[in-house]
């Protein structure tokens, strides 16, 4: 994998799948993702709920 996938890159991701916009300052990573497979992400939509969002990084 070249390069990382960040809080942007999850929010077009949800964007695309589900057609919902999230702004990218509610998504919650440890860090950027720097590997293939399986991560979660937490995103809080409103002030007190808060969703673990799974996503699957595949190569391009």
């Amino acid at each position: 994998m070249f390069g990382s996938v960040t809080d942007k890159d999850v929010a077009q991701a949800v964007k695309s799948a589900i057609g919902i916009d999230v702004d990218r300052h509610r998504i919650k990573m440890a860090g950027h993702i720097k590997t293939l497979g399986r991560h979660s992400v937490k995103v809080t939509l409103l002030s007190n709920v808060v969703a673990t969002v799974n996503i699957e990084v595949v190569p391009a």
